[in-house]
């Protein structure tokens, strides 16, 4: 950590590259559970989960665990083998996007100031 004097009498470069230090620090200190319920998460995941159907994994198999948000372990890793059915597929298919339309529902507000 630096004081406000060694700050102070850094030269504008070195202050950016403090900031980005730090800036790298806090991104990579943010909890799993914010970086997960980006919007972005759910089109590239959803896209991955295609490649885990049956078809794909045929003798081979998937390991799945589920957490909580605060990253209790609620089912513990377990192997399904030769990968995911195509209800399976489809119905977490159905989960992301219903939690992709709630991340990205907006809610006009009908207050206006007079």
């Amino acid at each position: 950590m630096k004081t406000y004097e060694q700050l102070s009498s850094m030269c504008e470069s070195e202050l950016i590259s403090e900031v980005l230090k730090l800036q790298k620090i806090v991104k990579d200190m943010t909890p799993e559970e914010s970086k997960a319920s980006c919007p972005s998460n759910y089109h590239f995941c959803g896209a991955e989960l295609f490649k885990l159907h049956r078809d794909k994994m045929l003798g081979s198999g998937v390991i799945m665990t589920l957490s909580s948000i605060k990253g209790k372990t609620l089912v513990p890793p377990i192997m399904l083998s030769d990968g995911l059915s195509t209800d399976t597929v489809n119905s977490l298919l159905e989960d992301f996007q219903y939690s992709f339309d709630q991340r990205i529902q907006f809610t006009p507000i009908t207050k206006r100031l007079k």
